[in-house]
């Protein structure tokens, strides 16, 4: 059969994204392996956006996409224009979104929702298909019934022998291999060694997608895929790469990559108070070749840390970052902007965030995705209902600060951390442009240019000029907030009665104690419940 995947690209009014990354469609390169049998494609719309004439010129049988919260638009009119080209084929959407809320894809243009993990579904699919049975024997599926209405197949387990999974295809669109990149490493490649979290952070959905579990693959299985990458630049997209408790695999890997000589430098996120608890295991790794670490720093205030259930202290985020200093491995440190922030908490985390001496610095807006303790604690306080705008740089709920005066701090907090405007923005830019390609500098020079203004009035549509950056940076900037259309399409995700207050009683055990701590410690700090 004739498989297409198409990578969507986002939205105008979305900030971040491919203005510090744009990496290899690994969900899309790991299914083309799953069907090696099969002539497979894949369509990255952020390079080609020619989709009826690769339609035309392809003629597939089945087209798969995918969808982040982010970009779950842009995944519906992807399955729209495909059906409109060609009725015949079979339309498939995965991902986060569509695994958490399948009822957003209860399109007629949709065959059927992916649940989780797809690679054993696509291949079940696939047989489906050619056998002529009907999609509703295939498990881990969701098919549209109606109008916001999926009835679910039999369910796949969450837990599973992940090493049974086939190196992904990386020999997939070559001539776009070296236009990938993670912040300044081009070109960079992504890879997976694991799967889930031990960790219960409220706003985050993964360790739920995988009941809490953490799945691994082997320590021959991680090396082998890592042989077959020809990129020097190796990002590991874990959501924990090193967890308590899997010390010994973790040291195997970095034994097994010394012992067969390959070169690589390495980037990859974990948790500050394991780094600080095991500082020799990162010495280790700093000699095979480890040069970034990611860690989701979220605040240097222990009281907002206990709110978002994150399990660590401002002091050991101090300990981590400065083992890594020790070891030459640059830090990218991930901060959670609340939306009620004051100019003061501004200014603090502006602070601490310069005492860290951060490589890359990323302030992101808590954002409630749906799955997330976070969503069901606090859905009912949702203001914007445009998915596009779920990107971590604009606010979703009520701000304490006008919108204006919110955005403005924002915006300046960004700059004071990429820009000459104080000493530490000053060190880090020309940090990043040292050890930047020339491409990437263009990348970079651009993003500064274009989105700290955008920031600074709420997230504009059009892009931004130097002009008005200046005029920011100088203080002499209308800050009026302005936002991006709101939607007139409201997915049943984002309608009023998905986002009603959720009583304790209608959860199930597990979500009702971890709701109830949440929201204890959202009256310890005073804030609305």
């Amino acid at each position: 059969m004739k498989i297409l995947f198409v990578k969507p690209r986002l939205a105008n009014e979305t900030l971040g994204g491919t203005d510090y990354s744009l990496c290899e469609p690994l969900e899309f390169e790991a299914l083309a392996a799953a069907v090696p049998d099969h002539d497979v494609r894949i369509l990255d719309l952020r390079f080609d956006d020619r989709l009826a004439h690769e339609m035309a010129w392809f003629q597939p049988d089945i087209v798969g996409t995918t969808a982040m919260s982010v970009n779950v638009y842009a995944a519906r009119a992807i399955l729209e224009e495909i059906r409109r080209l060609d009725p015949r084929v079979t339309t498939l959407v995965g991902g986060y979104h569509a695994t958490v809320a399948p009822e957003d894809f209860a399109e007629p243009y949709v065959s059927a929702v992916v649940i989780g993990q797809a690679t054993e579904t696509l291949r079940d699919v696939v047989r489906a298909l050619e056998r002529g049975e009907p999609l509703g024997s295939v498990a881990g599926l969701a098919l549209p019934t109606g109008p916001g209405m999926v009835t679910h197949t039999a369910p796949r387990a969450k837990v599973f022998e992940i090493d049974t999974q086939p190196i992904p295809n990386r020999a997939i669109n070559p001539h776009l291999r070296q236009h990938y990149y993670c912040e300044y490493w081009q070109p960079c490649a992504i890879m997976r060694a694991s799967i889930g979290c031990h960790a219960r952070c409220n706003f985050c959905a993964l360790w739920n997608l995988t009941d809490g579990k953490y799945l691994t693959h082997s320590v021959r299985r991680v090396v082998d895929e890592l042989e077959t990458i020809p990129e020097r630049y190796v990002f590991f997209v874990d959501d924990n790469f090193i967890p308590k408790g899997h010390e010994a695999r973790v040291m195997g890997i970095c034994d097994e990559i010394a012992r067969r000589k390959i070169d690589k430098q390495y980037y990859f996120s974990t948790r500050t108070d394991f780094v600080a608890a095991r500082p020799d295991l990162v010495e280790r790794w700093a000699e095979v070749g480890l040069r970034r670490m990611f860690f989701g720093l979220e605040s240097g205030d222990d009281t907002r840390l206990r709110q978002l259930q994150k399990g660590s202290s401002a002091d050991l985020n101090r300990k981590a970052v400065e083992i890594c200093h020790r070891n030459g491995i640059a830090v990218t440190g991930c901060f959670i902007i609340q939306p009620d922030f004051t100019p003061d908490d501004f200014r603090r985390l502006s602070d601490y965030t310069a005492e860290l001496d951060l490589s890359i610095v990323a302030y992101l807006v808590l954002t409630p995705h749906p799955g997330t303790v976070l969503h069901t604690m606090r859905r009912h306080e949702i203001v914007r209902p445009n998915y596009e705008l779920w990107d971590h740089m604009h606010s979703v709920f009520p701000t304490t600060l006008p919108e204006p005066e919110f955005y403005s701090e924002y915006a300046r907090l960004w700059m004071r951390a990429y820009t000459p405007v104080t000493w530490d923005g000053a060190k880090r830019i020309t940090r990043i442009m040292q050890r930047a390609s020339p491409a990437q500098r263009r990348i970079l020079g651009r993003a500064a240019l274009t989105v700290f203004p955008r920031i600074a009035h709420g997230g504009l549509a059009q892009r931004g000029n130097l002009a008005s950056w200046l005029r920011f940076t100088t203080g002499r900037a209308d800050t009026t907030a302005r936002t991006a259309q709101e939607r007139t399409e409201m997915l049943p995700s984002l309608r009023p009665e998905a986002l009603q207050f959720a009583p304790d009683a209608a959860l199930d055990g597990p979500t009702r104690r971890r709701v109830a701590a949440g929201r204890k410690l959202r009256v310890v700090m005073g804030g609305d419940v």
